[in-house]
């Protein structure tokens, strides 16, 4: 495989868990989130003994795995984790800023090569959604209908 722009090399790290309650698990994926992991996911499946587990997966970047080790062990129940090095093929990302009357979204350009693709932030289309008495989906449309009548800031 030919290395390029689009590549990059990252690391996924997983372990089973079969012994926290729901709190903990929505606990730890905001908390890893929070401190950087590219993803982090649940994945439901059938451990020792057939009890019922998570597969807890996240991909980070390859110089923070103790950081990330040191979290998983600190507030989870597992007593190991799994390291595997993935090289991932990523689109290049950009905001791009959209004046939405009176309001600023941010707009997520993709490309790949000759491939291009435009995602308004939801969360900045669900607080405008609020302000405006409008919907999510609404704002998300007209975003992008701005985008290509060239409103970007």
């Amino acid at each position: 495989m030919t290395k390029n722009e689009y590549h990059d090399e990252i690391l996924l790290m997983e372990t089973n868990i079969d012994d926290m309650t729901g709190e903990n698990f929505g606990f730890l994926l905001n908390f890893l989130m929070d401190s950087g992991a590219l993803d982090v996911y649940y994945t439901s499946a059938y451990g020792k003994k057939n009890r019922p587990l998570y597969i807890l997966s996240l991909m980070i970047p390859v110089d923070k795995e103790e950081y990330f080790a040191k979290i998983i062990f600190k507030y989870s129940s597992t007593a190991g984790i799994r390291i595997k090095k993935i090289d991932r093929i990523i689109m290049n990302r950009e905001i791009i800023q959209v004046n939405f009357d009176g309001f600023i979204i941010n707009i997520k350009k993709l490309s790949y090569y000759d491939i291009v693709k435009y995602y308004p932030e939801w969360d900045n289309c669900v607080e405008i959604a609020k302000k405006i008495n409008s919907t999510p989906e609404d704002v998300y449309n007209r975003a992008i209908l701005l985008l290509k009548k060239g409103s970007e800031i």
